[in-house]
């Protein structure tokens, strides 16, 4: 690769990780290299005359077309995009993140069965039946890496477009409730993520003591957020500053699906929080802010991005020498430490914001010891037989 061709690849990762461009293939923001690593698993860098995409530098052709039985392919006009059932179904999901990835969600498979033809706009969702879905996701599970958490997500667009098709009237019951049938992906394999031990997390606590910027405490104060209080990057960015009752010592946190929640603030969280809102000031906005490195000035507005979140959290892990950490991984330790400190995995869910608790199971990562340690506490009422002298040979 010639240094011009590395300089422009290294200026799309820069701007793609800070969500400063849009993918041309979904549509939809590029949120870091995840994003770009799935088009790049669904699209090869082939050119073609009969459908290129630019894609920074790459040029990019739909190939290894996905088989599905035959599916009459009619554009649709944008003209009746009102009455199109993705953007519908779209409309009624009550988080942007969660529209934004549904989107880009249905527009790469929309791309995949048309090859190229159609994205979701123009795809006839409506003409989709059993046979089809049920192609998808083999295709998927099978023809590709994805998680099956991430297929099962594909899968739920799909779904959610198809129910939404027939209450609009553009599909009869039978054939939609035929086309949703199609089972989820079980959730097997190794989990994804990881949960960093006590010493990782003060090492990660120690790199921002030792930033004697403005920056040093923000970042002190976010992880205190991410791990303390175990909260998505969407949830902590969003945190007004009214939303922390200082005196309570609670948060009032939104989370998915508008649903609130109140998460009690551990003392050495409280410490990281005061030290930063000292530094912040009390002017309402975002808890966690923006700030300005050349004189350490702090803004109330704007918050600071989930792009950046992550961008922060890998910095640190980094300065720190731990092995590739995201928020989420903060998120898994909170769980983990709860859990393996003996609290109620009920209450663990609430606190984490989980509608059930077999989502609170996965993010449980205490490992084999606390397996031991579980199975050491079952009394097993074994009898020992007593020790008894032979008895005479009978004659």
């Amino acid at each position: 690769m010639g240094w011009n061709r590395y300089t422009r690849l290294a200026s799309l990762v820069s701007r793609c990780e800070r969500g400063m461009i849009r993918c041309p293939v979904c549509g939809g923001a590029m949120h870091g290299l995840s994003h770009l690593a799935l088009v790049n698993e669904l699209y090869t860098r082939e050119p073609s005359h009969d459908h290129e995409m630019l894609l920074g530098f790459w040029t990019v052709r739909v190939s290894d077309a996905l088989e599905l039985p035959a599916l009459p392919v009619r554009a649709r006009t944008a003209a009746g995009s009102d009455l199109n059932p993705a953007v519908v179904y779209l409309s009624q999901l009550a988080s942007p993140s969660s529209r934004e990835t549904q989107r880009s969600a249905l527009n790469l498979l929309a791309l995949r069965i048309t090859e190229g033809q159609c994205n979701m706009d123009t795809f006839p969702w409506a003409e989709l039946r059993y046979e089809h879905v049920a192609a998808i996701r083999t295709y998927l599970a099978d023809r590709t890496n994805l998680q099956p958490s991430t297929v099962n997500r594909y899968l739920a667009a799909v779904r959610g477009t198809l129910q939404t098709a027939r209450r609009l009237g553009q599909i009869d019951a039978d054939h939609a409730a035929a086309a949703c049938d199609v089972q989820v992906l079980p959730l097997t394999g190794l989990l994804r993520g990881r949960a960093l031990t006590l010493g990782e997390l003060e090492r990660l606590f120690r790199v921002c003591a030792e930033d004697h910027r403005a920056s040093g405490r923000r970042n002190a104060a976010l992880l205190a957020l991410l791990y303390g209080c175990g909260l998505r990057r969407a949830e902590a960015i969003g945190l007004q500053l009214e939303d922390y009752d200082v005196d309570a010592l609670v948060l009032k946190v939104k989370g998915k699906g508008n649903r609130w929640r109140y998460v009690p603030v551990p003392p050495g969280a409280r410490d990281a929080l005061a030290e930063w809102i000292a530094l912040r000031g009390p002017q309402p906005g975002h808890l966690v802010t923006a700030v300005e490195y050349g004189d350490g000035v702090v803004y109330g507005e704007p918050a600071i991005t989930t792009v950046r979140v992550y961008q922060i959290v890998a910095r640190l892990a980094r300065a720190a020498h731990l092995e590739h950490t995201s928020p989420h991984d903060l998120r898994r330790s909170y769980v983990t430490h709860l859990l393996d400190a003996g609290a109620d995995p009920l209450v663990v869910q609430k606190l984490a914001g989980h509608l059930n608790v077999s989502t609170t199971a996965r993010y449980d990562r205490r490992g084999d010891a606390a397996k031991r340690r579980a199975a050491d506490l079952l009394p097993v009422p074994f009898v020992r037989p007593e020790i008894v002298k032979p008895c005479a040979a009978i004659t």
